[in-house]
């Protein structure tokens, strides 16, 4: 059985972990339940991809009517991409990790019916290209990179 205990300005279920509480206004600490549902759901949308040199992680981070914005993590690379079903177009912007700061590497746009490459580069660290194109009903990712001394090279079926 829950206990309420008053703490304060806090307000606090005690017995029950699944619960949240209110640390004053606008300070909401969720209960293990709900945290435990989110990553369920967010694991979900992740399509995880084994590779030689290592995983590609490939999630959709939000949707909007036919618009779908999907983010990939292959090695060190990050590469946000917003595709228009209805006219196949791609937007792609390319971030390369260092140690802790993002830096944009790359950003281009067009259609995937006629192919999509951005060449990426950055001084001494990462140097290759990305290609996005439709396969059929698919839309597929090429990609053959160098980055601090490590070769990746593959394809991903995006959508």
């Amino acid at each position: 059985m829950s206990q309420v205990v008053a703490a304060g300005s806090r307000t606090l279920n005690v017995g029950n972990p699944f619960e949240s509480y209110y640390d004053g206004p606008g300070h909401t600490i969720i209960g293990a339940e709900n945290a435990i549902r989110a990553l369920h759901d967010f694991q979900e949308k992740v399509k995880r991809i084994k590779t030689e040199i290592g995983d590609v992680l490939v999630y959709e981070s939000e949707s909007a009517n036919d618009i779908k914005t999907i983010v990939i993590n292959i090695g060190p690379l990050e590469i946000d991409i917003s595709i228009d079903l209805d006219n196949y177009s791609i937007m792609v912007e390319v971030y390369l990790n260092i140690i802790f700061t993002k830096v944009q590497i790359a950003k281009a746009g067009g259609s995937l019916k006629d192919g999509v490459t951005l060449s990426i580069g950055y001084p001494g660290i990462l140097s290759g290209s990305l290609t996005f194109k439709t396969e059929g009903s698919d839309v597929v990712l090429y990609y053959d990179f160098t980055a601090f001394g490590y070769r990746y090279s593959g394809k991903i079926v995006i959508i």
